[in-house]
């Protein structure tokens, strides 16, 4: 493909499509709203179950997955994405909560090793987050 075009107009980027997960609505919607304002096509879901029905029906160029869903993490629904249609989709993982020692670093660690994965914290930088996605969306 050659050299990636570091200055994508907001049509180049609406054509990708960004998948928002998140068991916070409010924060779901605000990173959605904020992906589409930066010329990107975002839809945010609510639970590990929407996005595995998702993920049946529609092909994403980019995941942004909370970690925590409950008592539940996501690293299930990331091995799902790797399998999917789009194996090589940019994934970031979010969480809040490292500090409360309700996510375990060791396994954030061990899912950002096998499956290729960003992490950022919550409450993530987006214009960072945008950055990167839209980096590792053009690599050649």
């Amino acid at each position: 493909r050659g050299t990636p075009e570091p200055d994508m107009t907001p049509d180049e980027r609406r054509e990708r499509h960004i998948l928002v997960v998140d068991d916070d609505r409010a924060s779901a919607d605000n990173l959605r709203d904020y992906l589409e304002r930066s010329g990107f096509a975002a839809v945010a879901i609510y639970g590990l179950a929407a996005f595995a029905e998702q993920l049946q029906t529609q092909v994403f160029d980019g995941i942004v997955i909370d970690w925590l869903f409950g008592a539940q993490t996501s690293a299930e629904a990331i091995r799902a994405v790797r399998a999917s249609e789009n194996p090589d989709a940019p994934i970031f993982v979010l969480t809040g909560e490292l500090l409360t020692g309700k996510a375990s670093e060791s396994e954030i660690s061990q899912v950002i090793r096998n499956y290729d994965v960003a992490c950022y914290e919550k409450p993530a930088r987006m214009a960072i987050l945008v950055a990167d996605l839209s980096k590792r969306l053009n690599r050649p």
